[in-house]
């Protein structure tokens, strides 16, 4: 329980930072860009938290409440964080990992639950998303921060900083 507890309050801290964000330079018109080249951190701190950090944390309190047989919230949850995710999954190697292993949380819910239709739906989907490797080919940084970035995503160089 006080693990759900801090997960719900990095989500109401990261909601809070990505509505003042997003007020200032919109979420919707970056992603509708012809080129998704980020003009300044801002932006890219934006994107960060709309398509890995918040889907990341969805995902993970989707994973708690199913622990906790709340199971109408948690595929709520699941399904935010899947959907949010895969949109820009195409462009970067995190949203695509979160969302391949959120379709695939959900096809293990589904099939838990009895809706084998949704289940088979769902493992298409985690199977049709491609993880763009292009992330490792242009990765800056030292041989620890490339290992940090592929097993920890963004959140490596949070989790062992220095």
């Amino acid at each position: 329980n006080n693990a759900l507890n801090i997960l719900l309050s990095e989500l109401r801290s990261l909601d809070s930072e990505f509505t003042t964000l997003d007020s200032q330079f919109n979420s919707n018109d970056i992603f509708k860009r012809d080129t998704k080249v980020l003009s300044n951190k801002s932006e890219k701190r934006l994107m960060e938290l709309r398509f890995e950090k918040i889907p990341l944390i969805n995902m993970q309190i989707s994973e708690l409440l199913w622990f906790e047989k709340k199971y109408d919230k948690s595929i709520e949850f699941a399904k935010e964080s899947a959907q949010v995710s895969s949109m820009y999954a195409t462009m970067n190697f995190n949203s695509a990992k979160i969302a391949k292993m959120g379709f695939m949380n959900l096809s293990t819910m589904f099939q838990h639950l009895g809706d084998k239709e949704g289940s088979t739906l769902c493992l298409k989907r985690s199977e049709e998303i491609a993880v763009p490797m292009d992330a490792f080919s242009r990765m800056p940084g030292t041989v620890r921060d490339v290992v940090l970035e592929y097993w920890f995503g963004s959140w490596g160089k949070f989790l062992f900083p220095g």
